[in-house]
């Protein structure tokens, strides 16, 4: 190069001669959210301007999801899946890695039909607790006053569950909490 093409690159600055491809600062993140909440995807990119963005579900692109954020209402199991955007420009195109949604069902607290009771204790199990937290069980006997009788952290889907039941207590109503 000769001094004064050197001398031009030098005044253009970030400007110069060789555009800026985009680049991805921060990728969209995986999340786990309920059935019937937001789910929210966020992609933070640079280079040269314009960018413009398109996300795609499971690799096809999604109409009019031409956007840094993509915001949606997780209606469905249907849309849980793999999601990413590709993010393009003068110069250039790049892909974001890929950001898993989880959609979960509501807890359901199943007891058998009819109830299972053995050995004193009445069994059960909470369905769907796949990417919760803690899970809190509370019984009351009159829907007022409820008193947790047993705090976990589920490991897979369900959570097997035994409550002692003593002689001559009154009936004992139960109910699930997420922490």
């Amino acid at each position: 190069l000769s001094p004064s093409q050197i001398q031009d690159i030098f005044n253009a600055a970030s400007a110069g001669k060789c555009p800026a491809v985009p680049v991805i600062i921060s990728p969209p993140a995986p999340q786990i959210v309920k059935l019937g909440s937001n789910a929210v995807f966020v992609v933070l990119a640079g280079g040269q301007q314009p960018l413009r963005y398109q996300w795609l579900f499971n690799e096809s692109a999604i109409l009019n999801a031409t956007n840094a954020t993509l915001t949606f209402t997780a209606s469905s199991t249907n849309l849980a899946g793999q999601y990413r955007v590709v993010i393009t420009n003068a110069p250039g195109a790049i892909t974001s890695s890929i950001a898993t949604l989880f959609v979960r069902e509501p807890l359901l607290f199943s007891s058998g039909n009819p109830p299972t009771i053995s050995n004193g204790q009445f069994q059960f199990t909470i369905l769907n607790v796949f990417g919760v937290g803690q899970v809190v069980v509370e019984t009351s006997t009159n829907l007022t006053i409820w008193t947790p009788i047993s705090t976990n952290t589920p490991v897979g889907d369900h959570l097997d569950l035994n409550d002692v039941i003593l002689p001559n207590s009154p009936k004992r109503f139960y109910r699930v909490k997420e922490q």
